[in-house]
């Protein structure tokens, strides 16, 4: 047996070896060195069931809707902690228009998140109907 070392044969063979395990490592470490991306349309619907909840349990006990999102804040205890129209996302802003006899609520993106076709505008009206705008 000949010892002169290794041939180019197992030297190319070897590399080969390296290079798809590297590739393989980067493809797997990859998804976990990006940011998490938040679906802000869900949290956008999900604060409209909130507030529309909010309004439909107020008129239940109250027999009316209430005239502002103020009235759903400061109950004992508050059908909503925070107010939403007000605060807003990152990626949607609130529209809600109160009055004794209904409301609308409605969630637009704004900003770039406007110029993803995925964010639709989203509305919710008396009774608590959900509806995409666009």
């Amino acid at each position: 047996m000949d010892k002169q070392g290794m041939s180019p044969v197992k030297i190319v063979g070897i590399a080969v070896v390296v290079i798809i395990a590297a590739l393989f490592v980067v493809a797997m470490l990859v998804p976990f060195c990006q940011p998490r991306v938040k679906n802000y349309a869900v949290m956008a619907v999900a604060a409209l069931r909130s507030m529309s909840t909010a309004a439909e349990n107020y008129k239940y006990v109250n027999h009316a809707y209430p005239a502002a999102i103020a009235e759903l804040l400061k109950g004992q205890p508050p059908y909503l902690d925070r107010d939403i129209c007000q605060e807003g996302t990152p990626a949607y802003q609130y529209r809600c228009d109160f009055t004794a006899s209904g409301y609308v609520l409605q969630a637009s993106p704004v900003g770039e998140y406007r110029k993803d076709r995925r964010n639709k505008v989203y509305t919710i009206k008396t009774g608590g109907v959900l509806t995409p705008a666009q």
